[in-house]
């Protein structure tokens, strides 16, 4: 048994304790599974919302909609 522990809620969050606790607690039976899921949450949450150097001390998603809202 493979346990992944997150310290932020996963968009897609199935458990409603982890709104009151604020961690994600799953169980995965295989590797794979844990390694997806894992890879999945750096992708599409962590690294869209970690501030980086590069960016002006800002997220990727912060200068995605600060380009867009001025487009507009």
């Amino acid at each position: 048994m493979i346990v992944f522990v997150s310290q932020t809620k996963l968009p897609d969050s199935s458990n409603p304790l982890s709104d009151i606790v604020g961690a994600v607690h799953q169980d995965y039976k295989t590797r794979f599974a844990a390694i997806t899921d894992i890879i999945r949450y750096i992708e599409l949450y962590y690294n869209q919302t970690r501030i980086q150097k590069g960016l002006g001390y800002k997220s990727p998603r912060q200068v995605w909609f600060d380009y867009y809202r001025h487009a507009a």
